[in-house]
């Protein structure tokens, strides 16, 4: 479990610029560490290709999960 709420609070500090315990809550309770992982990637600036390569998604894949978290708003164009 340690583990998995380090991804969220790493997220947290992205997001926020620290960490609120209250908005932990939120983001467990709306994220899957997986999804939580991803986006901290993506706020790293992880290319394309670093992403598809560490989730193991081709560029059809890559591209359904980042409009799959535009559609839930948890990206923002």
């Amino acid at each position: 479990m340690a583990v998995t709420s380090n991804v969220y609070e790493q997220l947290s500090e992205r997001v926020c610029g620290k960490v609120y315990p209250s908005y932990l809550k939120v983001l467990e309770n709306q994220l899957t560490a997986e999804e939580a992982k991803f986006l901290v990637d993506v706020a790293d600036g992880k290319s394309e290709a670093e992403l598809g390569q560490i989730y193991k998604l081709d560029e059809k894949a890559l591209a359904d999960k980042i409009q799959d978290l535009i559609a839930h708003r948890y990206v923002v164009r």
